[in-house]
């Protein structure tokens, strides 16, 4: 399923699949496609190596007039990298359960409790936003409990959300939802433009 959304103060059109997500944070624009492709393919390099280097070699880098991308924010910026994103519940996630953290079954479990007196309240508008979703990890919890209308799996990462992807397509479980919409959408949890 393809989707297109045209924002309503502007002309902004923003474009996703359910093969992959909804990008609220690239709107896309009528433009030359193959200079569209190129500028996207430098944008997609400099975004995943800033992350590797180191910061004071990338002030050193911007003087000698290599651009590593204009705006990083290193804990933010850190987690788009496709590297964290692989080795997220590869290795990462072991670390809360070493830290005391139940475990995400458990921890899925209870989000899930807390959230039950508020979606008793209309079995028709049940809709579960999982915001920083990450690779997916308790979005595809929230989903197979079918316990929602819809889930939304929501990152400011493209890398954790194809990751999410790649591991919602490899679990039959969720190929099959009856009661439940999956969806993942990227947006900034700083500005998000969805409805109260």
């Amino acid at each position: 399923t393809k989707y297109e959304m045209k924002s309503s103060g502007s002309n902004d059109v923003y474009k996703g699949d359910s093969r992959s997500f909804f990008n609220l944070l690239e709107p896309v624009a009528e433009k030359d496609e193959e200079a569209d492709r190129a500028a996207n393919a430098r944008d997609f390099i400099a975004r995943n190596l800033t992350p590797l280097v180191p910061p004071p070699l990338r002030s050193v880098l911007a003087t000698a007039g290599v651009a590593l991308g204009e705006d990083y924010v290193p804990m933010r910026d850190l987690f788009t990298s496709p590297a964290v994103s692989y080795a997220y519940e590869r290795g990462w996630r072991d670390n809360f359960r070493t830290a005391g953290f139940p475990g995400e079954d458990e921890e899925a479990r209870m989000a899930m409790e807390y959230f039950a007196p508020s979606m008793s309240r209309s079995v028709d508008t049940r809709v579960l936003v999982d915001m920083s979703c990450a690779t997916g990890l308790f979005t595809r919890r929230f989903a197979k409990s079918e316990n929602y209308k819809r889930v939304l799996g929501c990152d400011y990462s493209d890398s954790m959300l194809t990751e999410a992807r790649r591991r919602i397509q490899a679990d039959s479980s969720l190929t099959n939802l009856k009661a439940t919409k999956l969806d993942l959408v990227r947006l900034d949890v700083g500005k998000i433009p969805m409805q109260d």
